[in-house]
């Protein structure tokens, strides 16, 4: 997991350096206020309706193939703006693919638990605080790796500063300079996409969860008990936080109701069972 976060760090640190650079010197023109936007707003849109359909995929697939999977279609994405990476519409086409494959990447904190507890089963010690640790390392120094590659590949391309060469028209870059740009928009994702795909399906930890879940409650709770406490499973303790969360909302919902009634004139009695009736209909076509 640490070499897919810093892979995934890396990646999307080059991507967003290299945004403006492809917007201004191959998709669009220097600074023309709109390339950008068009290609951010649009090409990111599926993101805000993915995540609807994201957590029921997970829930019927298994968070790695729904990870594979996504990977695979967002590297199909990138693959299909190589193919023209200064048209507009090739490009916004292949940010939306690109968009939706790469949702199922905000997956990996929850992977990252299922690891953390695989941890705890083989070498019995949870290790939640060492990958604290390395995350904000991977963090830092992503961005610096980062940055050191993009800015040494325009040095290494001849890249010029913008600067005017006529009235309202600025410089253009080498062709060398435009490939370089394209390659660290593009082919990087591309490339780290396939490599994390790789490396996720050989992270089949989430096969294991079940005898993983089992044999640690069953260690807990021999721990427990050898301290002379009684031992509440995580399950067990989220089911008991939930009931008294719905306990409490309960309550304040008659309390709500009853002020409503006073407040209005109404019978508490009556609006109650029009309550109930409703919430009983509602269960109905739930189930």
């Amino acid at each position: 997991m640490i070499v897919y976060m810093l892979m995934f760090q890396i990646m999307t640190n080059i991507m967003t350096i290299s945004l403006p650079y492809f917007c201004n010197w191959v998709l669009g023109t220097y600074n023309d206020g709109t390339t950008q936007m068009i290609l951010s707003a649009v090409g990111k849109a599926p993101l805000g309706f993915g995540v609807f359909i994201l957590w029921p995929l997970v829930k019927k697939f298994g968070k790695r193939k729904v990870m594979i999977v996504g990977f695979l279609i967002a590297a199909c994405a990138e693959g299909l703006c190589l193919t023209n990476p200064s048209s507009m519409p090739v490009m916004l086409a292949g940010s939306m693919i690109y968009a939706m494959g790469f949702l199922p990447s905000y997956v990996y904190t929850a992977l990252m638990a299922d690891t953390l507890d695989y941890i705890e089963y083989d070498r019995k010690i949870r290790a939640d605080g060492l990958t604290a640790s390395l995350f904000t390392i991977v963090m830092t120094i992503s961005v610096g790796i980062g940055q050191g590659i993009f800015n040494m590949g325009l040095t290494q391309s001849g890249y010029e500063a913008p600067h005017l060469v006529s009235e309202g028209i600025y410089n253009v870059q080498n062709a060398a300079t435009k490939g370089f740009i394209t390659f660290a928009y593009i082919a990087v994702p591309l490339i780290c996409l396939g490599v994390m795909a790789l490396i996720m399906i050989f992270l089949n930890v989430e096969n294991k969860l079940p005898e993983i879940h089992k044999q640690l409650n069953a260690r807990r709770k021999a721990e427990a008990e050898a301290r002379g406490e009684v031992y509440v499973s995580p399950e067990e303790k989220a089911a008991a936080e939930e009931a008294q969360q719905a306990e409490e909302a309960e309550r304040r919902r008659i309390e709500e109701l009853k002020a409503r009634c006073a407040k209005k004139g109404l019978n508490f009695e009556d609006e109650e069972a029009k309550y109930q009736a409703k919430l009983a209909a509602k269960q109905k076509k739930a189930r």
